[in-house]
């Protein structure tokens, strides 16, 4: 019987689960509509409404406060509605699983492919604190169609404290590891690595944005309307920018470490859009909602900042 020797804390007992399916269930919950919604929507929406609540009941008009408040508290419920689940979910990984996990994993892995998993996990270990762990992603179930799945050549990287220690775990599809051109391997997994290592920049420019920024947009609404309008756009715009310099940023170490390959990125997320509409119908119409404020700069973009990195860094 193996046994886990974290201290216990008040609250509800995490269940500690393996490392495959600590992994797992991020996994999901990282690419999942409800959480990308929050992310671009929820939370803005939850800090400008709690400034203008706060405002509100600074200025003595309470009934207006009063429907502000049951506004948020029915949002709230929507959103545990739909991610409620995931919510519930407290995990905690079993420290003995870590490394027979990765010494299993490695066996199936060709030598080229733990030689570039190697190296990108040598500059994300000396990049964050902590090591850097490999798990193998794939769909999850009950996701099944024909063609490319964008969950089987994704990367996705995440930030756990497991066996005493900070460990950075880099989640890449099971496609992506066992069918991509090596080429293409090399830089998705060393954009992966610089974009874990960037995260702690994504994360300021978050806080400050979107949710202090739309908080000073609630306190602004209801005495000013106009400037309010005027100042969301002001910083969903900035946020736009901060998002799309991370990723511009991650494109730009791949490409001076292992060459331009950007375009095949991009062609391989084309050719996955059979994947996205293969979710069920309200997953659609909420990607949909996604789309005017993509977090990810668009292709024509990346390719063109693509080749300007390039013919930067060949000499002359």
């Amino acid at each position: 019987m193996t046994t886990n020797s974290r201290r216990p804390r008040i609250g509800r007992p995490k269940r500690i689960v393996s490392f495959a399916e600590y992994a797992a269930h991020h996994y999901a919950q990282r690419r999942s509509i409800a959480q990308r919604f929050a992310l671009v929507y929820g939370t803005p929406l939850l800090c400008a409404g709690l400034g203008a609540l706060l405002r509100l009941l600074a200025d003595g008009e309470y009934r207006s406060a009063a429907l502000v408040l049951a506004a948020l508290v029915a949002c709230e419920v929507i959103a545990y509605a739909f991610n409620g689940k995931a919510l519930k979910s407290r995990l905690a990984i079993e420290d003995s699983s870590i490394l027979p996990y990765q010494a299993g994993l490695s066996i199936t892995l060709s030598g080229p492919v733990r030689e570039a998993w190697d190296r990108a996990r040598a500059v994300l270990s000396q990049g964050r604190r902590g090591t850097a762990l490999l798990y193998q992603a794939d769909a999850p179930p009950g996701h099944t169609h024909d063609g490319m799945c964008l969950a089987r050549w994704s990367v996705v990287t995440l930030s756990v404290k497991a066996d005493g220690a900070f460990r950075n775990v880099m989640m890449v599809g099971h496609d992506l590891l066992h069918q991509a051109d090596l080429a293409l391997l090399r830089v998705v997994l060393a954009r992966g690595a610089r974009r874990a290592i960037l995260s702690g920049w994504w994360a300021i420019g978050y806080l400050l944005l979107n949710v202090f920024g739309y908080f000073a947009v609630g306190v602004l609404a209801p005495a000013s309307p106009r400037e309010a309008i005027t100042l969301a756009i002001v910083v969903r715009v900035a946020f736009l920018a901060h998002a799309w310099g991370i990723e511009l940023a991650s494109d730009k170490a791949a490409i001076v470490a292992h060459g331009d390959h950007i375009a095949d990125l991009v062609d391989i997320q084309a050719r996955c859009a059979r994947c996205r509409r293969a979710e069920p119908w309200w997953r659609r119409v909420v990607s949909a909602l996604l789309a005017p404020q993509p977090i990810v700069p668009p292709a024509w973009l990346r390719i063109w900042h693509g080749h300007r990195v390039r013919r930067a860094a060949s000499p002359t």
